[in-house]
Parts: structure tokens; sequence; C-alpha cells
């Protein structure tokens, strides 16, 4: 799946606040053999201007990022590329190994702008299919801050059911 997106708010339509929002994802998935399968994601996110901090990007979601906060990675300017494996154990049983990482992050606040150091995480999990929908869970390991010192910081993730 490949996806497009590009939003403007401009001046000369009379838009309060001025700004530019484009973005490229795609999400990719490879079953060489029927037990195993690669997915591979990436996201280019870039904004112009100064995009109010509810239209900055948000790829800290497990789904996106293993090892970060949920809305950890809220920028206006982001790179980011994951691969994931998923072993089909048993009919109903999958587990996932996730490497995933973080560049060219930008965050502006009135005044200051941050560029921020690379992330990057990692994770291993499991996903049981059952009668409610399929519960995952997955621990993941990331950096537990992207200014200054760094440290790694653990964390532990549920999902239960189906989103939509």
């Amino acid at each position: 799946k490949l996806s497009l997106s590009y939003e403007a708010s401009l001046k000369k339509l009379h838009s309060k606040p001025n700004y530019q929002l484009a973005s490229i994802s795609g999400d990719f998935y490879y079953t060489p053999h029927s037990r195993h399968t690669w997915r591979g994601y990436g996201f280019v996110g870039m904004s112009w201007d100064n995009p109010p901090l509810y239209k900055y990007f948000n790829q800290g979601r497990p789904e996106y990022f293993i090892g970060a906060d949920y809305d950890q990675l809220l920028c206006k300017r982001i790179n980011l590329a994951r691969l994931e494996y998923r072993w089909n154990f048993k009919k109903n049983i999958f587990f996932h190994l996730i490497f995933n990482h973080a560049f060219d992050m930008h965050y502006s606040l009135p005044g200051r702008n941050y560029k921020w150091n690379d992330m990057s995480g990692w994770g291993i999990g499991v996903t049981l299919l059952s009668p409610v929908g399929p519960l995952k869970i997955t621990y993941g390991n990331g950096d537990k801050k992207f200014l200054g010192l760094r440290g790694r910081r653990d964390h532990l993730y549920f999902v239960l059911g189906y989103c939509f």
C-alpha cells in the first residue's frame, strides 16, 4: 500500500494559520513461505511554515514504531523505516520480531526549533487469534529520549480486537 498526502492552509486563501504538510508512506508485505511474512514500512513527512501542533505527524504508535511512547514521535518533519518478521507458529499463534529507526526529526515551539537525535527501537511479540479478535502483546525497547543524554526504556504494548 502506498499513500500520498498533501494539505495546505494558505494566506492567499485567507486561511489562518499558514502552513503546508506533505507525506508519503509505504506498507509492504512479502510472504516467501506460508509460515513466514516480512513487513516493510516507511514514512516521510515534511511541513513548511509553522503548522499548529495538532497537525504534526504522529508516528509514535506501536503499529508504526516499537520502543517509543504513544505520542513521543510527534514531529513537524520525520523519516521512519521499519522491518518486521512474522512467523506463523500454529494456526492461531504468530510470533513477531521488529526493528525500526526514525531520523531527521524536527519539532518547533514558539521561538525554538529542535532537531532531535535519531531514535531506534526493537521488539518481540506474540499474536493470539481469539473469538473476540486478535490479542497482540509486544515487548519493545527504544531510546528513552531524543535530546541530550540518552538511555533505553522498555515498553509493553497490549492490543485487543480489530481496528476500524
